[in-house]
Parts: C-alpha cells; structure tokens; sequence
C-alpha cells in the first residue's frame, strides 16, 4: 500500500483532502458520539479514525499512531493560537 504523499525523512507530509478527510471523520464522530468522553476523546480513536480515513482515502498510508496523533497535536495547537489571537487574552490591536 504506497502511500498517495510524499514524504520527507519518512514523515507523512499531509494534503489538503487528508485534512479534509480528517476533519470529516471527526465530526462524523462527534455526531454519532462515538469514541467521545466526557473529558475528551477515549482510548482507541485513533484506530477508528484510521479506518474511516482508509474508507474515505484506501492508499493514503495514514496510520492512526504516528500519523493521526501527531496531526491532531498540530491542529490543537494551530487552533490555540488563533483562539487566542480572536477570542483570549492576546486581542489587544487585533479585531
């Protein structure tokens, strides 16, 4: 199973319908309340996430840990700063 992105260093380099698919499935999720706790997201997700993103894209190579797991990390951490920028502490001269 060849993997559809390149890679770098034998990391996955993530495209814009992979993200799309992502996002997808997580909401998918979030609907159907499936793998969803009450303080966040439970064990084993991140293989369920790795199937439904195998159905939406079969030869994207998308593993559920490293894959998966670290994407997830960066968009948190993406979606932070600009939370902060819009609706935090950091607004000042911003809006």
């Amino acid at each position: 199973m060849e993997s559809e992105a390149s890679s770098q260093d034998g990391k996955h380099v993530w495209l814009h319908k992979e993200d799309a698919a992502l996002v997808e499935c997580l909401v998918e999720m979030k609907i159907a309340n499936k793998y969803v706790g009450d303080n966040g997201l439970k064990p084993s997700f991140l293989q369920y996430l790795e199937m439904m993103i195998i159905k939406k894209l079969p030869r994207c190579g998308i593993k559920g840990n490293p894959h998966i797991q670290s994407r997830l990390k960066m968009l948190k951490n993406s979606w932070q700063v600009v939370y902060d920028m819009v609706q935090g502490s950091h607004i000042s001269g911003f809006v």
